[in-house]
């Protein structure tokens, strides 16, 4: 047996995958909260078929069906029925032509008084077996209830069997909701499950075996997986009897891999598990997954390409580092702006080039090019506000104070300031744009941000710069809720 299951993608939080963890308790739900105690109920149904009267009329019934028309299983079934009824009755189940001309009295178990017998008991019979939500809402093929070909997927035969399933449905289930979204994934589950029963069924279209399992949706991941990420290298996790470890291969190579592993085993296996269901859900899955990349949408690609993005980005990272380590600035400097120019570098790169710029072989334009770089940066933790504001105070001294705040470049710097409680700097943007005579859209929002962080610490202040926005913002929202504030403060 051959496992490949792709390991290559973290959970986020900005996509985490509700719809997948609903899924598995779902499942989990409907196993231990209804299906608990099927086993028992299902047992019970066949102690009382195989007590009855049932296989005196049914077996010499299906043994003369096979000798009529030569089948192979006759000589198997006579062997083992007299020693075995149950073995008998599972294989008369599997043929569905015979069932469906037995239970609608094409065949005829006898004369009128025994039919009549026979068909109250097969009645009871189905009574009990009804009473097991797995019988009754089971993909039986022979049945023909078109709800079925849904309501399996929910339902499992055992603990581990769900266990299993849940495992390989999250597995490839979160990467899958994060490049579809939530709403697009879950029609995309059920459509792969209903095209694994439907494959199944056209090979076990009269069966009376019941399927149930989320496997073939499941399945359909594995096709939808190797189709939606082609040929971007993916790291695989694998195991080939007791050997396990790990691969690097385009995703689209595992398609073949998963679909010959499903016909070899469908082929060699001698199981109840329904590798045709399983085929049928892996050519569902990538023919769905076809169908998203000819229309060109619906599918997220700057996730699908994160992990190739940020191994480039490590492998630029290395040699920039390598020329800084080895005092190669000139080459450092232009690597790490490349860098900047390719990617959505972090706040470490700035501090690179910044310590490049200030150094004695930095330039002037240099320096102020790395700073308006850094000014316009969206910080994301408290260091590195810290950070930057010292940045701003360096700058501003060494441009002897002729630095024009007055913009709206600094007036979101100053917003920074004041949610990081930066007063001073944050003070001294506003009160310089105010000075300068100009008034730009986004001076009464610094305005409003610096007037409520510092009214806890400095209400006159607060009220101070909030008068000014009352006075010269009017008819704005900033300047009603400005009027607001002014009454909470006092």
């Amino acid at each position: 047996m051959l496992l490949l299951l792709p390991f290559d993608k973290k959970i986020e939080k900005n996509r985490f995958p509700i719809v997948t963890i609903l899924l598995v308790l779902i499942n989990t739900v409907i196993f231990f909260g209804f299906q608990f105690g099927d086993d028992d109920k299902y047992q019970k149904a066949l102690d009382y078929y195989l007590e009855s009267d049932l296989p005196d009329y049914e077996f010499p019934l299906y043994l003369q069906y096979l000798k009529d028309h030569n089948d192979d299983d006759y000589y198997y079934v006579k062997k083992w029925h007299d020693q075995n009824k149950k073995y008998t009755y599972y294989f008369m189940l599997s043929n569905g032509v015979f069932m469906k001309k037995m239970l609608s009295e094409e065949l005829s178990v006898g004369i009128k008084e025994v039919r009549e017998k026979w068909r109250k008991q097969r009645d009871e019979f189905e009574e009990k077996l009804n009473e097991s939500v797995t019988y009754k809402y089971a993909l039986i093929p022979a049945d023909h209830r078109p709800v079925t070909f849904l309501t399996y997927q929910f339902l499992h035969g055992s603990t581990m069997h769900l266990i299993g399933n849940m495992i390989f449905l999250f597995v490839l289930g979160f990467s899958l909701e994060a490049v579809y979204g939530s709403i697009k994934f879950t029609v995309i589950y059920l459509l792969c499950g209903v095209g694994a029963a439907s494959f199944y069924f056209v090979f076990n279209a009269g069966s009376m075996v019941h399927m149930v399992g989320a496997s073939g949706a499941i399945a359909g991941f594995m096709g939808l997986y190797a189709v939606t990420y082609g040929l971007r290298q993916i790291r695989f996790f694998y195991n080939v009897l007791f050997y396990v470890d790990y691969i690097k291969a385009p995703a689209l190579i595992m398609l073949p891999l998963w679909l010959m592993n499903e016909i070899i085993q469908n082929v060699s296996s001698n199981t109840n598990v329904a590798y045709t269901a399983h085929i049928g859900g892996i050519l569902s899955g990538a023919a769905i997954g076809a169908i998203f990349k000819l229309l060109n949408k619906g599918i997220d690609e700057e996730y699908l390409d994160e992990n190739i993005n940020l191994e480039e980005y490590n492998k630029q990272l290395d040699v920039a580092n390598g020329y800084f380590n080895r005092l190669d600035f000139n080459r450092a400097r232009r690597c790490y702006y490349q860098i900047l120019e390719q990617f959505e570098a972090g706040f470490d790169i700035l501090k690179k080039i910044y310590s490049l710029e200030t150094s004695p072989k930095g330039t002037e334009d240099g320096y102020k090019k790395i700073v308006n770089i850094i000014f316009s940066f969206k910080p994301q933790n408290p260091s590195e506000v810290t950070e930057i504001r010292k940045i701003f105070i360096e700058y501003y001294k060494k441009m002897d104070k002729k630095v024009n705040l007055a913009s709206e470049q600094y007036l979101k710097l100053s917003i920074i300031f004041s949610e990081y409680k930066y007063f001073d700097v944050a003070e001294k943007i506003i009160v310089t744009t105010v000075n300068s005579g100009n008034r730009p859209e986004s001076l009464a929002h610094a305005i409003v941000v610096f007037a409520e962080n510092i009214a806890k610490r400095d209400s006159k202040k607060a009220a101070k710069y909030l008068t000014y926005l009352v006075k010269n913002f009017v008819d704005t929202e900033e300047a009603e809720y400005g009027k607001e504030l002014l009454q909470q403060i006092g």
